[in-house]
């Protein structure tokens, strides 16, 4: 009895081609979601206080910021999100009636934010940048203060004294949410 030659729909070629490319792309998807997640949470999340340039911000490296200004006389917050920017003025009142509020239901674990785990939060951040250039107007003082500055000065610590007029403050910390998220869970 000859053997008649079966092809079945799902042994053939192209089904096993289709499949393949389907694999393929999902593997794909799934790639780019990881280094997504992976590039939120190594991103550096800097926080800057510069008195010389005005500037104090927020910034999420690649992703955003948030700087405090003054426009017009009055505190406003610029925001950048990607190619979105936004002014948004917190001390200005609204003449919207405020709604009641109700008592929520929280659901789920709740868990208490201790002292131990706020002193573990602050121990995330980094410090890359403290400057301090300090002048009291006092030229006795001033040089009194010097060498005790130039002691307390260090890597990473530029402390300083100047005779002409100069206040700044340099203060640039640095942070990542994996470690603040390690943080917040363990």
């Amino acid at each position: 009895m000859p053997v008649a030659n079966v092809s079945l729909f799902f042994l053939s070629n192209h089904y096993f081609s289709v499949k393949i490319k389907a694999v393929i792309a999902l593997l794909i998807l799934v790639g780019l979601l990881l280094a997504l997640m992976l590039w939120l949470l190594l991103a550096p999340l800097i926080i800057r206080v510069d008195t010389a340039r005005q500037d104090y911000s927020l910034s999420w490296r690649g992703i955003g910021r948030v700087s405090v200004v003054l426009l017009n006389d009055e505190l406003a917050l610029r925001v950048r999100i990607f190619f979105w920017r936004m002014h948004f003025f917190p001390l200005r009142k609204t003449d919207k009636p405020d709604k009641p509020t109700s008592a929520k239901k929280r659901s789920g674990i709740q868990r208490k934010f201790t002292w131990p785990r706020a002193k573990r939060l602050l121990q995330s951040f980094r410090i890359q940048r403290f400057k301090v250039e300090l002048d009291t107007n006092d030229y006795a003082l001033n040089a009194q203060l010097y060498p005790l500055l130039y002691w307390a000065s260090g890597p990473g610590r530029d402390l300083s004294v100047n005779f002409s007029g100069r206040n700044r403050l340099l203060l640039q910390i640095e942070n990542r949410l994996f470690r603040i998220v390690r943080v917040l869970l363990f």
